[in-house]
């Protein structure tokens, strides 16, 4: 079985609560700030996002096989005010998800 480990350092924006974990499109639990979660998912391929209230970040899509772990670390792509703004604008832009290493 594969797993997607997911780490949300410190960012003073949206620090508060936690960001949902979607696996295609299904709600697999959540990460809140300065954890990390793992998430045993099948030997396939998989879009993964993350959360918040409206934002949404835009899918990853990654293939996991023969037992593979993916690690993913949780960015905020903009900072105070202009995260503001961006949420207001355009709700995909404000979280991204970074491939870290595979193993």
């Amino acid at each position: 079985m594969a797993a997607i480990q997911i780490h949300r350092p410190f960012c003073y924006e949206g620090s508060v609560s936690p960001l949902k974990v979607w696996v295609d499109g299904v709600q697999v639990g959540s990460v809140r700030t300065r954890r990390t979660e793992l998430f045993k998912v099948s030997d396939a391929a998989h879009s993964i996002s993350v959360s918040q209230g409206w934002s949404k970040s835009v899918p990853l899509e990654i293939n996991l096989s023969d037992g593979k772990t993916i690690d993913l670390t949780v960015r905020i792509k903009w900072r105070f005010p202009a995260s503001v703004i961006i949420e207001l604008i355009r709700t995909s832009l404000l979280f991204t998800l970074i491939p870290v290493k595979q193993t």
